[in-house]
């Protein structure tokens, strides 16, 4: 048999070419361009989708024309971020850019999601802000801890529900905890708040009712104080529950009865008590 035939090193190899008429055209969803950030220090370069994706504000800024050697194009010349630490843009990285896209976002810790939820809302980045909320809605923070997040990245949510939580806890937070976390002046109005809020039992004896409350299990001598548990359109009958020991119970308001914070809902009087939280 005759061995195969071998092609000579001097043959000439196979060419490949294309019209030199052919256009070319960038194919944007697969043209990924870079942009190059400055925080603090530290530089980074990063796909710009993360950003354009997540952001009105970032798509504006980086879907208009700009030069080759325009801001985010070069180490040399990046967009400079002096809004925020390299700890926090990290953070906010591990979600832009997940380390596969069979991954969700890597597992961050607690400060880590304060960190995206700040730039988040900051940087107007709605379902980055949802997630973030989602992640720390779902780590049971302290009551304190939340409200402090809240009024802080206005989270009008959890206000709505941990304000009222508060005030019908009334004094199972010392008053120094509370001032060291809020300050005097809102501890303060929380005081203010939760003392209109309560009805004490000596203010029901004046109007025969006592007998139909009664006293809670915390304190069955006296002396526990009901706060308003349900509201309703009307005021005919509330639900109240011991701010000690959580006990029900509900009443029905006659004429000689001053309903609680003189007929204001709880919900409508803590807005009222704190606009700047809820305009």
């Amino acid at each position: 048999m005759d061995p195969p035939t071998t092609t000579s090193a001097s043959s000439s190899p196979a060419k490949f070419s294309r019209s030199p008429t052919s256009p070319t055209v960038n194919r944007k969803k697969y043209y990924i361009q870079p942009i190059t950030f400055k925080v603090e220090d530290g530089i980074y370069r990063v796909p710009s989708y993360g950003f354009v994706d997540a952001s009105e504000v970032f798509a504006a800024m980086f879907t208009l024309p700009q030069p080759d050697k325009g801001e985010g194009k070069s180490d040399g010349n990046p967009v400079e971020l002096p809004s925020c630490t390299k700890a926090e843009f990290e953070s906010l990285l591990e979600v832009l850019y997940p380390n596969s896209v069979y991954q969700k976002p890597a597992k961050l810790s607690k400060e880590q999601w304060i960190h995206v939820l700040k730039l988040s809302t900051q940087w107007v980045m709605d379902e980055i802000r949802s997630l973030a909320l989602g992640e720390l809605s779902d780590m049971s923070l302290p009551l304190l801890e939340r409200i402090s997040i809240a009024r802080q990245f206005r989270v009008v949510g959890w206000l709505r529900k941990d304000y009222v939580t508060i005030i019908q806890s009334w004094g199972a937070i010392p008053l120094e905890e509370l001032a060291e976390k809020f300050g005097w002046e809102m501890t303060a109005r929380l005081s203010d708040l939760a003392a209109k809020a309560q009805v004490p039992l000596s203010f029901l004896a004046k109007t025969s009712l006592k007998e139909r409350l009664g006293s809670c299990t915390f304190n069955n001598k006296g002396g526990c104080k009901w706060i308003p548990k349900e509201e309703g359109e009307t005021l005919e009958r509330i639900t109240f529950a011991c701010s000690r020991c959580g006990d029900e119970n509900s009443l029905k308001l006659h004429g000689g009865l001053q309903p609680p914070l003189h007929g204001q809902g709880l919900s409508a009087a803590i807005k009222a008590v704190f606009p700047e939280d809820f305009d």
